[in-house]
Order: structure tokens, then sequence, then C-alpha cells
């Protein structure tokens, strides 16, 4: 009963804090709008949190790039060092070959054209003997096979004269020796007959068998056999003496002309050698020509202007991706790109850094979403492209000092449409590309920076 009575009293007291419009107001129900208006949320969050468990979103990864060509750049340079006087060109300008890029106060212009020119004639030289080398090796080919001939004509005398020039020397001399040895032989005989009838007259000179005349006579005649024989012998050595000056003579015009006929050969394998040799040395010396032509050729006086200015020339014809110097007085050291063309027919892409801790889930193929720094998202919107190339291994970025894997991205227009007027996209462009990995359901994507944080 006690309980009861307090009940009353404590709503009573609970009233009498409150004025009479407090307590219509906590008495009184809310109004339908009202009531409409919590449903209305309830449902909003209800549906929410079924979409989150059911509904998906895309899972994006964020790269920067920049706009460049999908063919190699081709690099302009400063053939000599110089200054910088004028630069003709700006990024994005289309070029021709051989167009006046920039010009440069270059002191050892003159100098190197002048060795350049020198090269040239050098090279041309080369080129003419070179090119009128088949008529001297014609020539040469001619002489060759008259050395030949020669050499065959002097091998058959030398042969015919190995086979029976001796015996027929030695046949004459026999005739010959033959010839002296019988008249040799004659007087010996002649002088044994005369001393016979010498002494014989001589004995019947003392027993008056005969007349002492007679005797002298005989002896006249003995003594003209004895120099009838000293002729024939004197007759016989001097021929001894003859047939051996014959056999030296001989043999050394055999001698001889075996020598000839080996000098004939030696000739003749020079003369070969000297037609490869001339061919091999005139090969080096055009290509040696050429290449010192070649080297020299970066500078010529069609290079330099009335004023003494270097021109720096377009090497293909292209569009102007880079320029590494703009600004008059620029110190050029030799062989320093000034910048790049890319050819005409390159297509735009977006070259692009990817971080080493998003590279996990990329594919090439993916679709990529670009968005332009200068068109802003919000009133152009983006281009849409497709990643078509990941480096296969990491490289430290300049940009962020961290690995970095390199990407390349299609684009599928290269242009804005600016209230019907189209802006194309230019090399150097600054993009960021947004790569779709895959599709999360929504509470996954809630949820995950919280699980991360737990870990």
């Amino acid at each position: 009963m006690a309980d009861k009575k307090q009940g009353p009293e404590k709503l009573n007291i609970a009233l009498a804090d409150h004025s009479i419009e407090g307590i219509e107001i906590f008495t009184s129900e809310p109004s339908r709008l009202f009531g409409l208006m919590i449903w209305l949320i309830s449902g909003l969050l209800l549906s929410g949190l079924v979409w989150s468990f059911f509904g998906k979103a895309p899972e994006i990864v964020v790269a920067s790039g920049v706009v460049g060509p999908d063919t190699d750049v081709r690099r302009f340079y400063a053939p000599i060092a110089g200054e910088l006087v004028d630069i003709f060109v700006t990024e994005g300008q289309p070029v021709l070959e051989n167009d006046v890029l920039a010009r440069l106060n270059a002191r050892d212009a003159v100098e190197v054209a002048t060795q350049a020119l020198e090269a040239q004639i050098q090279l041309e030289k080369a080129e003419r003997e070179f090119d009128d080398f088949p008529n001297r090796k014609r020539l040469m080919n001619q002489k060759v096979a008259a050395l030949e001939r020669q050499i065959e004509a002097a091998k058959q005398v030398y042969d015919r004269n190995v086979a029976d020039g001796l015996s027929k020397l030695k046949q004459a001399q026999r005739a010959k020796l033959q010839k002296l040895l019988s008249d040799r032989e004659k007087a010996r005989s002649a002088l044994d007959i005369a001393r016979k009838e010498k002494t014989s007259f001589e004995r019947l000179l003392s027993s008056g068998g005969v007349a002492r005349n007679q005797v002298e006579l005989k002896r006249s005649e003995y003594a003209a056999a004895q120099a009838n024989l000293q002729v024939a012998e004197a007759n016989l050595s001097e021929l001894e003496f003859t047939l051996s000056q014959e056999d030296e003579q001989a043999t050394e015009g055999l001698e001889q002309s075996y020598q000839d006929l080996i000098q004939l050969q030696i000739n003749l394998e020079t003369l070969k050698n000297d037609i490869l040799n001339e061919e091999s040395k005139l090969d080096i010396a055009l290509r040696s020509a050429k290449v010192q032509a070649e080297a020299a050729s970066r500078v010529s006086f069609n290079d330099i202007d009335e004023e003494n200015f270097l021109r720096v020339r377009a090497p293909e014809s292209g569009v102007i991706t880079q320029l590494a110097f703009t600004q008059s007085g620029d110190k050029i050291q030799a062989n320093t790109p000034l910048g790049g063309i890319a050819p005409n027919d390159a297509k735009p892409i977006l070259k692009i850094e990817i971080l080493e801790s998003d590279r996990g889930l990329l594919k090439i193929g993916q679709p990529v979403k670009m968005k332009f720094n200068a068109f802003s998202y919000q009133r152009y919107g983006f281009i849409e492209g497709v990643l078509e190339y990941i480096s296969p291994t990491a490289e430290m970025s300049q940009a962020t000092n961290t690995p970095a894997f390199k990407g390349r991205v299609s684009l599928e227009k290269t242009a804005f449409d600016v209230k019907g007027e189209q802006f194309d996209i230019k090399y150097g462009m600054l993009a960021t590309a947004e790569i779709i990995v895959e599709q999360r359901r929504m509470i996954d994507l809630v949820l995950s920076p919280m699980k991360s944080s737990s870990h």
C-alpha cells in the first residue's frame, strides 16, 4: 500500500516542476510528417546497410604520370660546345627535317667545318679510286696473263735446254777433241818416222852412203815433225781449256735461265698479291674515309650563317617533345641533347610510375581513368584508357626516391571537347591515372582500414 501511494506522489511532484505548455508537449502525440521522416531515415539506413553487403564499388590504384610518345624520341644535339643565341621552336611544335631549331655561338665552328670539308674531299678521292679499281684490275689481270704466258715459254725453253742442250754441246766438243787427238797421233807418227830416217841417214853419212845435204834435209824434217807435235799438243791443251769454259758457260746459262724463270714466277705472285692487297687497301681506305667524314660532318659551312653562328637543325621530321635549354646565353657542352623529336605518326600515351606497394594486383589490360592537370576534372571529365605495359623490375624513382615500376597507359582519345572545340593533349602534360583493380563490397572497403589499423 505504501508503494502504491508513493507512485502518485512522485508523478505529482514531476508535474509540479513543469508548466501547463510543457505538460501538453510531453503528453501530445508526434505529427505524421515527423513520423514519416523518422521512417524514411530508418529505411535509408537499412537500405544502405543491406547495399553495403551486396553492392560493389571499384578498388583503384592511383599513379601519377606524364604524357609522351609511344615510340622512342629522337634526340637532337649541339655538335660542338657553344652558347645558346636563339631557340626557334617550342614544345609540341611540328618541324620538318633540316629545319633550323636553334643558333649557337660556337667559336670552333669554322675550324670544325674546315675539317669536315677536308674529310669530304678525302672521301670523294677514296671513292674515285675505289670506283676506278675495276679498270686497273682489268689491266693488272692482263699483265698477269702475259706473265703466265711468258713463264710458260721460259719454262719450255729451260726444259729443252736441260734435256738436250748439254748433250749437243758434248757432241760438238767430242768431235773437236777427237780431231785434235787424231792430229796429235799423226804428228807423233810423223815424228817417229822423221827420227828414224834422220838416224838412218846420219849412220849412212859416216859410211859415205848418202850426202850431207840429204842428212840435213832429214834433220830439218825431224825438227818440223817435232814442231808439228808441239803444235798438236798445244791445240789439244787449248781445246781442253776452251771446252772447260764452254761447260762453265753452258752451266751458267742454264742457271741464269732458271733464275729468270723463278723471277718471272715471283713477279707473277707479286702482281697477284698486289691485286688482292690493293683491293683490300682501297676498301679499308674507303671505310676509313667514310668514318672520318661522318665524324667530321657534325658541322659544315652550310650550318654557319652570315653572323658566324652555328645552326642546329632537326635530324628528322616530327613534333618537339622536350626542350632542355630555352634561355639565351645558356652554356651548352658538345653532344648535349637540346631536346627530343617524336615521329609524326607517334601516338600520345601516359607514362606512369607505380609504387611498389600498389604493384601486387595490377595486370596488363586493366581499365584506367585519367585526370589531366591542364583540364579540370570537374568541368571536362576524364579520359579512359588501358594499362598496356608494366616493367618487369622496379627502379628508384627520382620523384619519390622509392622503388617504382614503369607503366604505360593508352589513351582512348587524344583531345578534350570543350564547347565543340577540340583541344589536343600535348606531350609533357601531367595526369593522374586511376587504375581499376577489382570490384569489392562496400562493407569490405569500409572495414578494410579498420582491419589494417587493428593489425
